[in-house]
C-alpha cells in the first residue's frame, strides 16, 4: 500500500485503508457479538463489542498493512468456559468471516442498484464501496484457511473424524503459525499464494449479486461487476450497445435515468466521443450571429451546449425527454431555459421562435423517428438552420433519406449540406452531419 503514496495516489491509498479498517472492524465485531450471544461477555467488557475501528486496531498490525500489505487487528478475547453451547467455539470463529460476507453482499447489491452502468476512476463513493466489497471477500476467504491462528482452524476440526481432528489440532498448534508465515513469505518470493486467495474472492464477487438492473437486455449485475475489471472503454462500449438496442420510450427513459450521472465520463473518457464538438463547429460555420437563439434538441447532459458556449454562442435553450439528463445539464449552467419534452409528440413550444437548432446523437438506433423533424422545423424561424447528426446505419432504414426528400419536395426545408464524419475519435465515418435550412 505504501507504493500508492509513493506514486502520488493518496486518494486511492485513503480509500483502501478506510475499506480495510471498516472490514476488520466488522470482522472483529462479529466475533464479539456471537460470543456474547453464547454467554461470554469477555469481549464486551474489553470494549470490543463495537464497530469503532479504534477499539480493534493493533498498531503493529496497521503498520504492517501500510508498509507490507499484510496485517491484522487485535484478537477478540473470549473465555470458552462461559460458552453455553459445545459449538460456540466454531460459531464465534465463523462469525468474523460471516460478517465480512454480509457486508460484501450488502455493498455489492447497493452498487448494482445505484450505479447500474458501472463507474469511473475518480468517482469516490462507488470506488470506495467496491473496495469494501472486494476486501471483505478477501478477508473472508483468507480467514477461513485452517492454518495457524486464522478462524478456519477453529472450524475445520468440527468437520473431521475425532482422531483426525485431534491430530490436526496437535500439529496446527505447534506448526500452524510457521506454516502461515511461510505461505506469506512465499507470496513475496513470487509464489502466487495471496494472489490465489484474491482470485477466489474475485470469482465469488458476481455470485453474491442478487439485484439485477436489466436482464431483458442481457446487461446483468454480474456483467456490471465484471466491467470493473475491464477497461473503461470496454464498459462504455457495453452501455452504448444497450443504447443502440432500445425499442420503446420506456426503455429509453430507464436507460438515461440510470446513465445520467456517468454519461459524460462514459462517452468522452471511455469512448472519446467527438461528435458534440464536431456538430458545434458545423453550426458555427453556418451561423455567424453569436447572439442567435438556439435550441439544443436532445441536449442530454449538455455536452453540445458546452461546445456552443466555446464557439461564442450565449443564447441556448435545451430540450430533452429525460428529467435526470436535464438535471445534469442544469449543473453546467450553459442553458437559458431547459425544456422537458418528447420529440415523438407535440412540443410545448410556440411556432417559429428559434434562430437555429442543433442536435447530436438523437437520431440514431430507435431513439427518435424521422418524422420528428417536422416538429423541430415548426419551432424554427423561416431561414433558420438546423444541424444534426444521423447515424449512417439508420439513414435509410429509419426513413431519414425519405424524410429529407419529402421536406424538400414540399418546400418546407432544404438539405444544404451533408458530411460523413466519425462520432468517436479514430472511429469510422459513421455519422451523417447534416445542415437543413428552413424555408
Amino acid at each position: 500500500m505504501i507504493q500508492k503514496l509513493v506514486d502520488g495516489q493518496w486518494l486511492e491509498f485513503c480509500i483502501v485503508l478506510a475499506a480495510i479498517l471498516l472490514s476488520l472492524s466488522f470482522h472483529e465485531f462479529g466475533h464479539a457479538w456471537v460470543a456474547k450471544r453464547f454467554g461470554d461477555d469477555t469481549a464486551q467488557r474489553a470494549g470490543r463489542l463495537t464497530l469503532n475501528p479504534i477499539s480493534h486496531i493493533d498498531p503493529m498490525g496497521l503498520m504492517m498493512v501500510v508498509f507490507v500489505g499484510f496485517g491484522w487487528a487485535k484478537p477478540v478475547p473470549t473465555d470458552p468456559r462461559n460458552f453455553t453451547s459445545r459449538y460456540a467455539d466454531m460459531l464465534v470463529a465463523a462469525a468474523g468471516p460471516a460478517m465480512n460476507l454480509l457486508l460484501a453482499v450488502i455493498v455489492v447489491n447497493v452498487l448494482v442498484q445505484v450505479w447500474p452502468f458501472g463507474w469511473y476512476k475518480g468517482e469516490i463513493l462507488p470506488e470506495a464501496l467496491f473496495y469494501v466489497a472486494r476486501i471483505n471477500l478477501l478477508l473472508m476467504v483468507f480467514n477461513l484457511l485452517p492454518i495457524g491462528a486464522l478462524d478456519g482452524h477453529y472450524i475445520l476440526p468440527y468437520f473431521l473424524p475425532r482422531q483426525l481432528s485431534q491430530r490436526y489440532r496437535y500439529y496446527n498448534d505447534r506448526y500452524g503459525n510457521f506454516a502461515l508465515l511461510g505461505l506469506i513469505a512465499l507470496s513475496y518470493l513470487g509464489v502466487p499464494v495471496v494472489q490465489a486467495v484474491w482470485h477466489i474472492s474475485n470469482v465469488l464477487l458476481p455470485l453474491i449479486v442478487f439485484a439485477c438492473s436489466d436482464t431483458e437486455h442481457g446487461y446483468t449485475a454480474n456483467s456490471i461487476m465484471a466491467d470493473q475489471n475491464r477497461s473503461d472503454s470496454e464498459a462504455s462500449k457495453r452501455i452504448l450497445e444497450r443504447a443502440y438496442g432500445l425499442k420503446t420510450p420506456d426503455e429509453a427513459k430507464t436507460l438515461y435515468r440510470d446513465w445520467a450521472a456517468s454519461y459524460d465520463q462514459h462517452l468522452e473518457q471511455g469512448l472519446h466521443y467527438i461528435a458534440p464538438a464536431g456538430i458545434a463547429q458545423f453550426l458555427a460555420n453556418a451561423l455567424v450571429d453569436r447572439t442567435a437563439l438556439i435550441l439544443d434538441v436532445g441536449c442530454g447532459t449538455g455536452l453540445v451546449g458546452g461546445h456552443l458556449v466555446g464557439q461564442g454562442y450565449s443564447a441556448i435553450d435545451g430540450l430533452d425527454f429525460s428529467a435526470e439528463m436535464l438535471s445534469q445539464a442544469r449543473n453546467k449552467q450553459v442553458y437559458q431555459t431547459l425544456i422537458q419534452g418528447d420529440l415523438n409528440t407535440e412540443l410545448d413550444i410556440p411556432d417559429q421562435i428559434y434562430d437555429a437548432g442543433i442536435s447530436c446523437g438523437t437520431f440514431t438506433h430507435g431513439h427518435v423517428k424521422a418524422d420528428a423533424l417536422d416538429e423541430i422545423l415548426r419551432v424554427l424561424k423561416p431561414g433558420a438552420c438546423f444541424v444534426c447528426t444521423i447515424h449512417r446505419d439508420v439513414w435509410q432504414s429509419a426513413g431519414f433519406e425519405r424524410k429529407f426528400a419529402e421536406l424538400m419536395v414540399s418546400g418546407v426545408a432544404d438539405l444544404e449540406c451533408m458530411n460523413e464524419q466519425p462520432f468517436y475519435k479514430n472511429g469510422p465515418d459513421d455519422g451523417c452531419f447534416c445542415l437543413i435550412r428552413r424555408r
